[in-house]
């Protein structure tokens, strides 16, 4: 991703042409702020998290539909699990590859994140 490239370029490239990539791209640019309003970046903080820790295409996908059950609350709060170093990347790629769930409860991932960003969905 860079700073010149438009929210449309954006997504293509980091989607890879995965269709359900794109989806979830576009979902989370329209939707994030309303599940973390407390990012700078709004919709694009999450997407920026993925490019950092190397997530795209497929693994968008899976991640957002096998690993969070089409929850993009459950997706955001990897995003930021990733971003405050709770979640690690290895444990993600894992996670992916296997298409099962982290190790981490999702209970205790949120308890996590809300300590660090108390207004994460509330």
């Amino acid at each position: 991703m860079r700073i010149k490239n438009s929210i449309a370029e954006t997504f293509c490239a980091m989607s890879q042409g995965n269709p359900g990539a794109i989806e979830t791209l576009v979902r989370v640019y329209a939707e994030a702020k309303k599940v973390d309003n407390e990012d700078s970046f709004e919709g694009l903080g999450p997407i920026m998290i993925l490019d950092h820790f190397n997530i795209y295409g497929y693994q968008i996908c899976i991640l957002a539909n096998k690993i969070c059950h089409g929850s993009l609350v459950h997706f955001l709060a990897v995003t930021r699990g990733l971003q405050l170093g709770i979640l690690h990347q290895e444990e993600v790629y894992v996670a992916i590859e296997k298409g099962e769930p982290f190790s981490l409860p999702w209970v205790k991932l949120f308890a996590e994140i809300r300590k660090k960003v108390p207004n994460f969905n509330k």
